[in-house]
């Protein structure tokens, strides 16, 4: 034999090794994945209950932290308004009061529900630091307005 066939016997053994020896890489990985797929699916079946469990059980603190933060802001809302009552005109008790009740406002916990309102009253409050600092009636007047619709929009802010 002539040493192009012994060549070409000797590199074809090792072709045909190295062309086992990658199929059963590929055979190897696609059985690995196939694996790696069926955990992954018995997992999200597992996440998927506990997930719904996760959801309720947010669903009831989500209601529990809504009840707490009504609770907090109608006190809150309740002295304001009371107090607020007793000025007719814009004064330093007034400007201190509405300060203090931003900073009780600021400072509480808002549940998602109630990020809207929250603004609403803060910001209302805001405008009313400024229309007393500036002795501003007409802004104050103007202020009135938008406390009534506030107000009416949450009724339970000043029901006792």
């Amino acid at each position: 034999m002539g040493k192009q066939t012994l060549f070409v016997k000797y590199h074809f053994k090792q072709t045909l090794i190295l062309l086992v020896v990658v199929l059963m890489v590929v055979v190897f990985k696609v059985i690995l994945e196939d694996t790696q797929i069926f955990k992954i699916k018995n997992q999200a079946k597992i996440m998927g209950v506990a997930t719904e469990i996760n959801t309720k059980q947010t669903e009831d603190e989500q209601t529990q932290a809504n009840i707490q933060y009504q609770n907090k802001i109608q006190t809150i809302m309740r002295e304001y308004i009371k107090a607020r009552a007793k000025f007719m005109n814009p004064h330093q008790e007034w400007l201190f009061l509405a300060k203090n009740i931003k900073y009780k406002l600021i400072n509480i916990d808002t549940p998602q529900y109630y990020k809207d309102l929250h603004l609403k009253l803060i910001i209302l409050l805001d405008k009313e630091i400024q229309a007393i600092s500036e002795s501003n009636q007409e802004k104050i007047n103007i202020l009135n307005q938008e406390w009534k619709a506030v107000l009416d929009q949450y009724f339970w802010l000043n029901s006792e």
